[in-house]
């Protein structure tokens, strides 16, 4: 008990002064802007100092015993996708770059890891640059990005029995850590290192755990995580179609309308709800308490009455598209 009393001590204290040195020597900035929802200067790109306090804990046994890392391996993927963001947040790279990178990151794990069908290729890939960049799109308001990445990664280690549950920890603990300076008012962002990071962490974890616990019940096993990723997924699907509506009637152009979802914009549910009540710890709460007391539940019920799943995950999501109708969510 007292080992594993110092490990977690030693993880919280890297992560604490990397976060620090983050916030005191900023290797990256945002400014404020029309998508923004801040008003002043602050550090960026706070996700690596997340990943950094991972990757110090994780690389000891590989530097001691002269291991070598595999292509496939996620510490490789995360780093690489956490430096892309970097270089999005520093130098703010075009989006066929972009998406072009996460693309190639993504296959690179994808092909490497199991003995998949093309068919399976295909969805994965897909899936992994879909979630990095519907993590990005959620990572709006302060604390918002980073308290649903404790609740989804400590939900997992409960509800799905993940292989990786040490691993996850070494995430959680320093996500506490930057959560306090990542509440309003914000001293340090996750910057787009971040979101893409704790993006493609997710998107692994329901990758590998597919194809790793054998489970019998994929269907079943996917629907309890996307119960649990509820808010993020079905506000910016609802987002999305909206503003791709919205623009098609107007334009009548499919690639226009294409073109228009992918532009900055400040009309996610989250969003609207900040500029409503102008305090964006309250939108935390609001959206936490969807989380712990509706969507949590519901996943629960899906592990044990498998046979609804169809049903629970309609509970979960038909709610929260009522709501995002109701404020006129993707509307500018």
């Amino acid at each position: 008990m007292l080992i594993v009393i110092l490990q977690i001590t030693l993880v919280a204290f890297i992560a604490f002064i990397l976060i620090n040195l983050l916030i005191k020597y900023p290797i990256s900035l945002a400014t404020p802007s029309k998508r923004g929802m801040h008003s002043k200067v602050i550090p960026s790109s706070g996700g690596l100092a997340i990943l950094g306090t991972y990757i110090c804990v994780t690389l000891y046994p590989y530097l001691i015993h002269a291991h070598s890392l595999s292509i496939n391996s996620p510490i490789i993927s995360l780093t690489l996708i956490a430096l892309l963001g970097y270089l999005d947040d520093k130098f703010k790279l075009s989006k066929a770059f972009r998406f072009f990178s996460q693309t190639v990151i993504s296959t690179l794990l994808v092909i490497n890891s199991y003995e998949l069908n093309m068919f399976e290729i295909i969805f994965w890939i897909s899936f992994l640059v879909f979630f990095i960049n519907i993590y990005n799109f959620m990572d709006g308001i302060d604390g918002l990005a980073t308290s649903q990445a404790i609740f989804i990664l400590v939900s997992f280690i409960i509800l799905e029995n993940f292989y990786s549950s040490g691993a996850l920890i070494l995430f959680i603990i320093p996500l506490i850590i930057f959560l306090f300076y990542n509440l309003n008012p914000s001293k340090i962002f996750l910057g787009n290192a971040g979101s893409y990071m704790l993006g493609m962490l997710i998107a692994i974890l329901l990758f590998n755990s597919t194809y790793i616990t054998n489970n019998i019940n994929t269907f079943n096993h996917i629907s309890v995580a996307l119960i649990l990723l509820t808010i993020f997924i079905a506000d910016s699907l609802y987002v999305l179609l909206a503003r791709f509506i919205y623009r098609f009637r107007s334009s009548n152009s499919v690639l226009s309308s294409l073109s228009y979802i992918t532009t900055p914009h400040n009309t996610h549910c989250y969003q609207i709800l900040a500029k409503k009540y102008t305090n964006h710890n309250k939108v935390n709460l609001f959206l936490m308490s969807y989380n712990i007391f509706w969507c949590l539940p519901l996943s629960i019920f899906c592990q044990f009455y498998m046979q609804y799943s169809i049903a629970f995950l309609l509970f979960s999501y038909v709610p929260y598209f009522v709501y995002c109708f109701y404020n006129n969510v993707g509307k500018e």
